[in-house]
């Protein structure tokens, strides 16, 4: 690991490659930086022309959840997610409100939940429940469990009272009381993948950029519940 403002001594090391995890945000504050690098580069979860990507399809997972939602009877599907100014925040917004459009249903408002701040979180909670959806999708593996206690400690019955999908947890949404349907981002398939193209472009430094796209899949289980149709 090498601070962002060093990046020339990557020419002095035998460096070959750069995996750069950094938040949106930083890489933006430093993308004139990053596209003066002369050697390969692999991003993770967000794209950019400078290098090569490797990036779940946060867009499929919701529209996965939607159908699955759909299927069982629900049209007042709210959604949260953890990040609106990311790639993955975008592309779940844009998918949520594309499938309603392609429904003839109307979308409900999107709200912001995160870890980061309890007390804002609480109030989006509280904005999306005010819609009175019948189920809810929470999008991001960090606040999984948080949701889920939140709903309980407003006195919400799951799936009774409200249907919930969640970003899978590993080893965790299955132990939860109900068992949560989750979208699953395959968290060691995004890593071998990685790993590959990274190897990949130091063989052939010289390649076009690719971006390569991994697919989610829905894990079902016991929090939704079907509506008489």
């Amino acid at each position: 690991m090498i601070p962002v403002r060093e990046l020339a001594k990557l020419y002095d090391s035998y460096t070959k490659a750069v995996l750069l995890l950094l938040s949106e945000t930083h890489i933006e504050e430093y993308m004139t930086e990053f596209e003066r690098l002369l050697m390969p580069v692999v991003t993770v979860n967000k794209q950019y022309p400078f290098g090569c990507s490797v990036c779940t399809d946060h867009g499929q997972g919701v529209t996965l959840a939607l159908e699955h939602l759909y299927g069982c009877g629900h049209r007042r599907i709210g959604m949260t997610v953890d990040r609106l100014d990311n790639q993955a925040g975008r592309e779940r917004v844009g998918a949520y409100r594309t499938f309603f459009a392609r429904h003839g249903e109307p979308a409900l408002p999107v709200g912001l939940f995160c870890n980061l701040d309890a007390e804002t979180s609480g109030r989006e909670l509280n904005r999306v429940l005010a819609e009175k959806p019948t189920a809810l999708i929470v999008c991001g593996e960090s606040v999984a469990l948080q949701s889920a206690y939140e709903l309980r400690r407003r006195g919400v019955r799951i799936p009774e009272e409200l249907s919930l999908i969640t970003s899978e947890l590993t080893d965790t949404c299955c132990w939860m009381t109900p068992e949560l349907t989750a979208i699953n981002q395959d968290l060691d398939a995004l890593a071998a993948e990685t790993v590959t193209l990274l190897m990949t472009r130091i063989r052939n430094p010289l390649a076009p950029h690719v971006h390569r796209r991994l697919a989610t899949s829905l894990i079902v289980r016991n929090s939704v519940k079907p509506l008489a149709r």
